[in-house]
């Protein structure tokens, strides 16, 4: 962007407080909340998190190079104030969370708030999340302090920035810009190229972020700098940018890999709100309002308070949440977070604890001293859980260490791998033995070791062509693994060249766009009855429990005030998703000539109730996490699957 432009887009905002900053900073955490609580109602508006890191860049960042300018900087001063902006509402909120937790997760459960208190209390808590993150990790929905990654990026922010503006100035102030200009565009590059190949790592770490927040800053360093008096554009700049914003909040999607190039269009909408000043007709008018203001000023507690909240809801629901509850939810935690802005906030930065050595000491020690004891606290009251509990809510998953998916001979390909399946997955040698071939996703990979069981009895050749998050359809089903089609190509290439007598197609059917999958079913058993393939068989959806069947078994068992005997079967987590798709999904297997295998049927009651043991003795759980099979569940499942429906001989 040439710097006349930048110099004339972004000149001459005044020095007092931005009121329409307040109001940006309303409509992201509106953004945030409605995407949280109702996420069809604003698909994008995740990306409320990328304004408030524009936000932070340009406010922050005009502070500092003031403060530069004017030579008042003091870098304690400035740690200071951002401990007592930050600190008091975050200590309120680990506190509380860990405080209501005991109450309403599992022991196991309890440990990781432990760990995510003490990662967000030490403003590490991105990386966490990012160690943490992974195909069989708990999903997002169930760890209540996860938001506080974004925190975490601020507050990294904040430490390297103010040293290196300050360098700057001393060194070679005129150049500051241009420093600010470079680093942001590496950061950003860094961030496009990351994105497809590792989307969980580019989000999280703070160098691929940081160019949000230095493209806030650029805006600063203009506005400090530039020395005009007119202000061209700026309606047609607000409005370019309103637009922005609003296409950002609509258009983009949690499937989409972000941040990526997508996360420059909420960065580019709130540049060019804040570049057009705030006598602009929009910033005026629109941003000026006194409920997105007012919202504004709340937003730093509400973005703390509503996610902890809305676990909590999950959790006691059992899975989603109704919108209406949740828009409840919703709104209580606006109400605690003008609660705290007025008391809390108010004293530490205008009151009595707004100035002075003692309070910002006691808010850095209060968070150290949240980041020493938050993980020994949570695994002592672990230590005190029942014996049969702790087993369910600590229920271990060696199926991954154990390879039974054959992933490392590339016969299940993991996330976002751009492979070849491997010779070991492909049927052995040719034999006069009608041979099965295994396709889909995980939810296909989960049944290999029952189908590898029954076709060693049986002597029935086997192969296996699976990849994690993409569907057993010829045809897009909305999934989010980047190299489906590719790989896509690849199986229907090594089913017509071995011509299985038979291939079972399973998937995490509910994972997807449904309407995709429904419509897809018929031109994909089509396409497989062309290659030669002589039977289809189409497997359903499995029970989903949400967190794990295993903490379900526990919630149960507390709820029922059970301690020695966890139930043979729950409902307890179970989510309705499942059993509302499989009979259109049956109807459209059976349309395309297709047999069609429910396994809800077969492990679940009329009444929805699930069987959770695949054993008598209760020692094996017949899934290790949600909704993936145990090695044991496996093959309970195919050997009944077998008999009722594939006859083999």
């Amino acid at each position: 962007m040439p710097t006349q432009f930048v110099g004339r887009a972004c000149a001459h905002a005044t020095q007092a407080r931005r009121l329409d900053a307040d109001g940006l900073r309303g409509i992201a955490i509106l953004s945030v909340l409605i995407f949280h609580a109702v996420p069809s109602w604003l698909p994008g508006g995740f990306a409320g998190v990328d304004v408030f890191f524009v936000l932070s860049g340009f406010l922050v960042g005009r502070l500092v190079l003031l403060e530069c300018r004017d030579g008042s900087f003091s870098f304690a001063n400035f740690y200071a104030r951002r401990a007592r902006r930050l600190f008091p509402p975050l200590l309120v909120v680990l506190l509380a969370t860990m405080a209501a937790a005991p109450l309403l997760v599992g022991a196991g459960d309890y440990v990781q708030v432990g760990s995510q208190a003490a990662a967000a209390a030490l403003f590490v808590a991105n990386f966490l999340a990012w160690i943490q993150s992974g195909y069989f990790d708990v999903e997002a929905a169930y760890k209540p302090l996860i938001h506080l990654w974004s925190l975490g990026v601020e507050e990294q922010f904040y430490l390297v920035f103010p040293l290196c503006v300050v360098a700057m100035h001393r060194r070679a102030p005129c150049r500051t810009g241009v420093v600010l200009a470079c680093a942001a565009a590496v950061s950003f590059t860094a961030c496009v190229a990351l994105t497809p190949a590792d989307s969980a790592l580019a989000f999280y770490l703070p160098a691929t972020r940081f160019w949000e927040f230095l493209a806030g800053s650029l805006l600063a360093w203009c506005d400090v700098s530039s020395r005009a008096s007119a202000r061209r554009g700026a309606d047609l700049l607000a409005a370019a940018g309103a637009i922005v914003l609003a296409f950002s909040f609509f258009y983009l999607s949690s499937t989409d890999d972000f941040p990526g190039w997508r996360a420059a269009l909420p960065v580019a909408g709130t540049c060019l709100l804040l570049a057009a000043g705030p006598a602009a007709w929009v910033n005026r008018k629109v941003l000026g309002l006194a409920f997105l203001r007012w919202m504004g000023k709340v937003s730093y507690a509400a973005y703390l308070f509503h996610w902890p909240l809305l676990v909590f809801g999950r959790i006691q629901a059992g899975g989603e949440l109704h919108p209406a509850d949740a828009l409840w939810i919703t709104a209580l935690s606006v109400v605690l977070a003008w609660a705290s802005t007025q008391t809390i906030e108010r004293k530490f930065t205008f009151g009595a604890w707004s100035t002075g050595r003692a309070p910002t000491a006691a808010l850095w020690g209060s968070c150290a001293l949240v980041a020493l004891i938050a993980v020994p606290l949570t695994r002592h009251l672990d230590s005190l859980t029942p014996s049969d509990i702790a087993r369910l809510e600590h229920y271990p998953a060696p199926e991954v260490s154990r390879d039974i998916w054959r992933e490392r001979s590339n016969c299940f390909i993991n996330y976002k791998k751009d492979l070849e399946f491997g010779d070991a997955c492909l049927g052995g040698p040719p034999t006069d033995r009608p041979l099965m071939l295994l396709w889909g996703d995980s939810h296909a990979a989960h049944l290999w070791p029952g189908m590898k069981r029954v076709g060693e009895e049986n002597d029935w050749p086997l192969a296996q062509l699976t990849v994690s998050q993409c569907p057993a359809l010829t045809v897009p089903a909305g999934e989010r693994n980047r190299m489906c089609a590719r790989l896509r190509e690849s199986a229907l290439r090594h089913i017509a060249a071995l011509k299985p007598d038979t291939v079972v197609m399973a998937s995490r059917w509910t994972f997807y766009d449904k309407t995709a999958v429904l419509a897809g079913i018929e031109p994909t058993v089509a396409e497989l009855k062309a290659l030669g393939v002589r039977r289809v068989v189409v497997v359903g959806p499995v029970p989903n429990w949400q967190p794990t069947l295993g903490t379900a078994l526990a919630a149960d068992m507390r709820a029922r005030h059970m301690r020695s005997s966890p139930p043979d079967f729950t409902r307890t987590g179970l989510q309705v998703g499942e059993f509302v798709f499989d009979a259109p999904l049956r109807q459209a297997a059976v349309r395309s000539g297709a047999a069609y295998i429910s396994a809800l049927e077969l492990l679940c009651s009329p009444d929805r109730i699930c069987k959770a043991w695949v054993d008598k003795e209760k020692t094996t759980l017949m899934t290790f996490d949600n909704a993936h099979l145990t090695e044991e569940g496996s093959v309970w499942l195919v050997k009944l699957v077998v008999a009722q429906m594939l006859r083999l001989d």
